[in-house]
C-alpha cells in the first residue's frame, strides 16, 4: 500500500526561498542520506533538481511553482542557484548537481542493497547506461528501465508504466524527461509510485557520454551554461537568453529587499 504521509512529515531539512522556489539548504551528503532514507522506506515522494531554468519556470507558472514547493527536497543543481543562496542569506550551500547526486546515489544504493528504476531518455542511452552501471557498480540492483514515447501518453499507458515500476519493487525511481515534464510527471504520480522519485534531467546522457558536460573549471565559475550553449546553440540559446538574464536581475532585487528587511518569508522546514 502506498504511504500517504504529508510532505512536511517526510523530511526536516530547511529550505530557503530563491525567487518563487524553495531550495533545500543542506550539505551534499545530507541530501544523499535523505534520498537513501526515503528510498529505503519506499516513501512516495519526489525530489526536484533545480536549475536556473526551473527557478524561472516557477517564476512564470503558478502551478509549477506549487508542485515544486511540494517536493520533499529541491537541490541547487545550477551553480548560480547555490551561489545566490549564499549571496542573499550568507549560507555556505554547495551545488548539488543532478549527475553528482545520481552517481552518489548509485554508490550508496549499491552499498545498502537498494534497487533503482530508470525512466526516460532513449533506448540507446538506457542500453549504454546499463552497460556502464554493470561495469562500475556490479552489485547495484537495476529494477528496470523504460524509455517512454516522446508524445502524450494515454491514461492506460501511464498506468502500465506505474504498474511496472511498482511491480519491480524498486526503492528509487530516477526520472529523466526534462524540465518541466519530469516534475509534472512526478507530482502527478506521487501517491501512486511506491518509491522516492528523483528528477535528474540530462544526467543519464551525461553519465553515458552521449552529452559532454562542461569541464570542471567552467562549472566552478558558473560557465556551464555557456559551454552547453556552444554545444547546442539552436536548442539552448533562446532558453538561456530568456532565463539567465531575468534571473540575475530578480535575484539582485531579492538581495536588496533582504538587506533592507523588506523580504517576505525566506525559509521553511
Amino acid at each position: 500500500m502506498v504511504k500517504t504521509q504529508s510532505k512536511s512529515n517526510l523530511t526536516s531539512l530547511k529550505k530557503r526561498r530563491v525567487l518563487n522556489t524553495w531550495i533545500t539548504n543542506a550539505p551534499f551528503e545530507t541530501m544523499v542520506d535523505e534520498v537513501i532514507r526515503l528510498g529505503r522506506a519506499r516513501e512516495s515522494s519526489y525530489v526536484c533538481v533545480t536549475s536556473v531554468h526551473m527557478v524561472m519556470e516557477a517564476q512564470w507558472d503558478k502551478d509549477f511553482q506549487a508542485l515544486h514547493k511540494n517536493a520533499v527536497m529541491a537541490t541547487p543543481d545550477g551553480k548560480p542557484v547555490s551561489l545566490c543562496m549564499n549571496w542573499v542569506y550568507g549560507t555556505d550551500q554547495v551545488q548539488v548537481a543532478g549527475e553528482n547526486l545520481m552517481i552518489r546515489t548509485f554508490q550508496r544504493a549499491e552499498e545498502e542493497g537498494l534497487s533503482i528504476f530508470f525512466l526516460g531518455t532513449t533506448d540507446d542511452v538506457l542500453e549504454e547506461l546499463k552497460k556502464r552501471l554493470t561495469l562500475q557498480y556490479p552489485n547495484l540492483k537495476i529494477a528496470g528501465m523504460i524509455s517512454p514515447p516522446f508524445r502524450p501518453l494515454s491514461e492506460s499507458e501511464e498506468n502500465t508504466i506505474v504498474d511496472e515500476i511498482n511491480a519491480s519493487g524498486t526503492h528509487i525511481l530516477m526520472v529523466a524527461l526534462g524540465c518541466p515534464k519530469q516534475e509534472n510527471w512526478m507530482a502527478k504520480h506521487q501517491g501512486k509510485v511506491q518509491a522516492v522519485m528523483l528528477g535528474v534531467g540530462a544526467a543519464f546522457p551525461f553519465f553515458t557520454g552521449h552529452v559532454q558536460r562542461a569541464p570542471v573549471w567552467m562549472r566552478k565559475i558558473c560557465l556551464e551554461w555557456f559551454y552547453r550553449v556552444v554545444k547546442e546553440p539552436r536548442r539552448l540559446f533562446i532558453r538561456y537568453l530568456i532565463t539567465n538574464i531575468p534571473f540575475m536581475g530578480l535575484i539582485g532585487l531579492q538581495w536588496l529587499k533582504h538587506k533592507l528587511g523588506l523580504d517576505r518569508e525566506t525559509s521553511q522546514n
